[in-house]
């Protein structure tokens, strides 16, 4: 609950103090004596949309309560779905020509005289503040990141299930033993009758060096619950419910045996530790430092 003097702050940042202070999955709405703001959090997975209708604004995170709105009507944009099948994530769009996604960190200010947009935090700005160009600078620092923004997540809890098979959740592994909370932590290793998705050799090797226990989940298409993947939500841009809603519910029961409260993994970290080969390494390059002779172009 905020306090007065909190509530205060936040209004007369415009918001600003909300970002800077607290970290999670949130929208606010607030007004001052002359507008009403709308503010997604920076980091958050939490979505956010507007539609309008009859010159009302409706703000909502969740498609089907507005979907059963009889007094509404939406039509597809099938550019936006078009890329997604292409794997081009775009979650700007909705994929709904009548509804707006509201971006993590934008702050969407409302008046008479219209809706303004502005970002209160932006990647592309943070990526050109403090540069790091020097490798073992640049390894220390992504180290202390991960260390302290894993310890940062997992503090509020005692047990954890972690979802364990490649080499970005053997770090988070790394990561979660060092954690100050020191929270029990089971692992659970998915894996399939194949070399391609079949990883116990490396996680017996992690969780034997870090001693703790492993659970072998063998995923085969007999346990695929059709069920669960047919009530997937809907949503503007769907996720791989497929995997997540099909073999999620036996997740959740070795959670809840193993006496574990959260289930955490390495999802992502392809693109933070650079196993996507893309080319923002390049490009911050030449943003810095122009085009011309030098190291990039020999």
């Amino acid at each position: 609950q905020l306090s007065v003097t909190e509530a205060r702050d936040i209004i007369a940042s415009k918001g600003r103090y909300l970002v800077d202070k607290f970290w999670g999955n949130w929208v606010a709405f607030f007004q001052d004596e002359n507008k009403k703001y709308v503010l997604v959090e920076p980091i958050s997975s939490f979505p956010c949309y507007r539609t309008s209708y009859r010159g009302v604004d409706i703000y909502f995170t969740y498609m089907p309560d507005v979907a059963a709105c009889p007094f509404l009507n939406f039509s597809i944009d099938w550019m936006p779905i078009a890329r997604n099948i292409n794997y081009t994530f775009d979650k700007s769009e909705a994929g709904l020509r009548e509804i707006e996604t509201i971006l993590p960190g934008q702050c969407l200010s409302v008046s008479p005289w219209g809706i303004e947009k502005t970002y209160y935090w932006n990647p592309q700005q943070q990526s050109q503040t403090d540069i790091i160009e020097d490798p073992k600078e640049a390894e220390i620092a992504l180290r202390q990141v991960l260390q302290s923004t894993v310890a940062a997540l997992v503090a509020p809890y005692s047990s954890v299930l972690h979802e364990l098979g490649g080499l970005d959740s053997s770090i988070i592994l790394a990561c979660l033993k060092q954690a100050p909370n020191t929270p029990d932590i089971t692992c659970i290793n998915i894996f399939h009758e194949n070399r391609m998705g079949d990883e116990r050799y490396f996680t017996r090797k992690a969780t034997a060096h870090f001693g703790v226990p492993l659970v072998e989940y063998l995923q085969t298409a007999e346990k695929l619950d059709i069920d669960a993947l047919l009530k997937t939500p809907l949503v503007s841009l769907p996720y791989f419910h497929a995997h997540e809603n099909g073999f999620g519910e036996d997740k959740l029961t070795i959670a809840k045996g193993n006496g574990c409260q959260v289930l955490c993994g390495g999802a992502g970290g392809d693109e933070i530790l650079g196993a996507a080969r893309t080319s923002y390494g390049a490009v911050d390059y030449l943003k810095t430092h122009g085009l011309g002779k030098g190291e990039f172009l020999r």
